[in-house]
């Protein structure tokens, strides 16, 4: 017997993800934002959850240039960013003091 997934093949695909508006990012994704800000020390420049969830959404609008991708293809590419490099250049970027 043939599984119905491969019937309907929308049903066995990854769920695809829209990267906008912001604000639904960042409600939607902010378990993935907050251990990502943790990783790129964050905190040690004074930068905020949110502002650095802002320049993940950036960057992932960018490389995906407005098409939807999965949970999956999200995460991996902002896990591939160098997040130190971009929590720096965020607190720099705010003016935030100590970076």
């Amino acid at each position: 017997m043939m599984p119905l997934s491969a019937l309907n093949p929308a049903k066995s695909m990854p769920k695809r993800v829209d990267l906008a508006p912001l604000d639904a990012f960042l409600e939607q994704r902010m378990p993935l934002v907050r251990a990502l800000h943790a990783r790129g020390n964050g905190p040690k420049w004074g930068l905020s959850e949110k502002d650095f969830g802002e320049a993940l959404h950036r960057s992932a609008e960018k490389r995906f240039r407005g098409e939807a991708c999965s949970d999956q293809q999200l995460e991996d590419y902002l896990g591939s960013l160098d997040l130190e490099d971009l929590a720096l250049a965020c607190a720099c970027g705010l003016g935030i003091e100590a970076a």
